[in-house]
């Protein structure tokens, strides 16, 4: 379970003592290092229990098998309000999940959190609102993350982030864009996050699927990056609470690197990227390039890159902070 407030990289007051001091160091969630592995996350089953609650339309074996058909290596399930069925699937690892429900307002609006890493419903009787839902994911040692947040019909607006300790966001979801096309990027959710978040923890960017059935709606796929120690649900969870994975459309990232204030990749084929900072502005913009780099530099407290192939594909890495 994450512990608010242990990351004593992030302390706002150790920023603010910093003043006229040296060029600060950025810290490097990706300094662990690890054998990159494959992770879909948030897809629905239609024999999750109880059986009422998902609304997918294969089994959970059935998408297991479509995702390791693709070549992917672990899956996380997110059933709504449910457990999923383990089927023992060969050739993907399954990771728990659920995609659990607040309501509130009136007229009353649903909003959905997924809860990484949790393999029960985690709350009884009615739906809690969202300031209620998150922390209880936390305490059930779940990993709290805003779905779909620009999603129209179900959103996580600005109110709900600051009221909240989210612990990662969909920068992307697939099948809300596939429905409701702008509605599926949320930029602008993650950076609000970081930096509310900057007091007291690391906020990380996911790419969702949010598939409900094999086909068309897996035709496009995207994925998360983990670099761990090993394919196992455990590694893969110390990374991704680490920050330790970057989110892609299906652009790569062959290396990324810390000296001294500068951040830098290494591409395996030419790209733009953009280098987002505080207030989600982009500070700089390098096109065509395979060796993409920022020195970072106060006033921005962090930075995080969005990389563009010829393609239009993209890819998120995590923030880097000032320390």
């Amino acid at each position: 379970m994450i512990t608010l407030g242990a990351n004593p990289l992030l302390r706002r007051g150790a920023m603010a003592a910093a003043g006229s001091a040296p060029p600060p160091t950025p810290s490097n969630s990706y300094s662990a290092g690890g054998t990159a592995y494959t992770l879909v996350y948030h897809f629905h089953t239609s024999d999750a229990v109880p059986l009422a609650a998902d609304d997918g339309q294969k089994t959970c074996d059935q998408m297991l098998l479509a995702y390791a058909g693709l070549g992917f290596e672990a899956a996380l399930v997110t059933p709504h309000d449910a457990v999923a069925d383990i089927p023992g699937t060969v050739g993907i690892l399954q990771i728990q999940g659920t995609e659990h429900t607040a309501q509130q307002g009136d007229p009353v609006v649903e909003k959905h959190v997924v809860g990484m890493f949790v393999a029960e419903r985690i709350y009884p009787g009615a739906w809690p609102d969202i300031a209620t839902l998150v922390p209880l994911i936390v305490a059930g040692g779940a990993f709290p993350v805003a779905a779909h947040s620009n999603y129209a019909l179900v959103p996580i607006d600005n109110d709900d982030l600051d009221a909240c300790d989210f612990l990662g966001v969909e920068v992307w979801n697939q099948q809300v864009e596939n429905m409701y096309p702008g509605e599926g990027i949320a930029d602008d959710r993650f950076s609000r996050m970081i930096d509310n978040a900057l007091a007291d923890h690391i906020v990380v960017g996911l790419a969702a699927s949010d598939a409900h059935d094999t086909g068309a709606q897996i035709a496009t796929v995207p994925w998360n990056v983990v670099f761990a120690t090993a394919l196992s649900a455990a590694a893969i969870e110390t990374s991704i609470r680490a920050g330790n994975f970057y989110a892609t459309q299906g652009t790569l990232i062959t290396s990324i690197a810390i000296t001294g204030n500068v951040v830098s990749m290494v591409l395996p084929a030419a790209c733009t990227v953009e280098w987002i900072v505080t207030g989600n502005q982009v500070a700089a913009t390098q096109t065509s390039t395979t060796a993409p780099s920022f020195m970072l530099m106060r006033p921005h407290r962090w930075v995080r890159a969005r990389i563009t192939n010829g393609a239009g594909l993209i890819a998120w890495t995590q923030p880097f902070y000032v320390t």
